[in-house]
């Protein structure tokens, strides 16, 4: 869904389905932090205009269709914010949602997605899909009070294929969510900075915020600073083994291998390729 300028300033007054993988740690880039320095208006999160987000955008009422034709359900497009007003922080609402359409007749959300690639995608109704894509329907079951939601997705690989995820979140799981929601609110409100954590967001966001070194300007490590800089260096030392251990096994298998393009286990599996890219080098991929 492309939000409207009103839609897009109230979201900095809540956290809403885009978010709620950050809440439940399984997002790609971004962390607790990185959330609440957004919130509290210490970090913007302006989206850059790019393509492949605006094809989303474009795809998106192709894919609802196509979902009725096959289910036979109707939907309806629902293009405002909804703020869930049963649970609030102080009396203020602030868990939001813009879903995609309504299933008419039904408690249940629609879902739509355009995928360029089938990595974290499993099977037509197999549930399997991206986990901060879960994050993303557990939120908006949890604003809009419902337990259903169908995710439909066309995958624009190879030949374009079409498929249902559903999903039913249990009422457990939902305060479940909730509960996360509300602890970092939480932080919000107090205006409490929560831990820093693993979200490479972060880290951009940090060097953004401190891009000059201040000439003769000395920090004193405390004691948790220590154990960072102890473990970092440990970290470091273990990847440089790490690399060199892999070096040692890719060259077993090159050797091993030839001039084969595949490698096959004895049940006759493919778990491993050793082919040309369209440059012409060869690069070797374990399964």
């Amino acid at each position: 869904m492309s939000l409207t300028e009103k839609q897009l300033t109230e979201r900095k007054l809540g956290i809403f389905g885009s978010e709620a993988s950050i809440l439940e740690g399984c997002h790609y880039k971004c962390d607790l932090n990185w959330l609440w320095n957004v919130k509290t208006h210490r970090h913007s999160d302006v989206v850059p205009d790019m393509l492949i987000l605006r094809m989303g955008h474009y795809m998106e009422p192709n894919v609802a269709t196509e979902y009725c034709r096959r289910t036979g359900n109707k939907v309806r497009f629902n293009n405002r914010t909804v703020w869930d007003k049963k649970h609030t922080y102080n009396g203020k609402p602030f868990m939001g949602g813009h879903i995609d359409r309504k299933v008419i007749g039904q408690n249940k959300i629609l879902e739509c997605k355009i995928s360029f690639t089938m990595n974290k995608w499993g099977k037509d109704g197999s549930c399997e899909i991206p986990p901060y894509y879960v994050s993303q329907i557990k939120h908006y079951c949890a604003v809009f009070g419902y337990n259903e939601v169908d995710l439909a997705v066309i995958h624009m690989v190879h030949s374009p294929s079409f498929r249902i995820h559903n999903f039913h979140f249990t009422d457990a799981e939902l305060i479940e969510y909730r509960d996360k929601a509300y602890e970092f609110w939480t932080y919000v409100v107090k205006d409490t900075e929560p831990p820093i954590g693993k979200g490479e967001g972060t880290r951009e966001m940090l060097r953004q915020r401190y891009p000059m070194a201040e000439t003769g300007v000395h920090a004193v490590a405390n004691d948790g600073i220590l154990e960072a800089v102890t473990a970092y260096g440990g970290i470091k030392t273990a990847i440089r083994t790490m690399k060199t251990d892999q070096t040692e096994f890719s060259n077993q298998i090159i050797r091993h291998m030839e001039v084969s393009e595949s490698l096959l286990n004895p049940q006759g599996e493919e778990i491993a390729t050793f082919k040309n890219d369209t440059k012409g080098v060869r690069r070797l991929t374990v399964k």
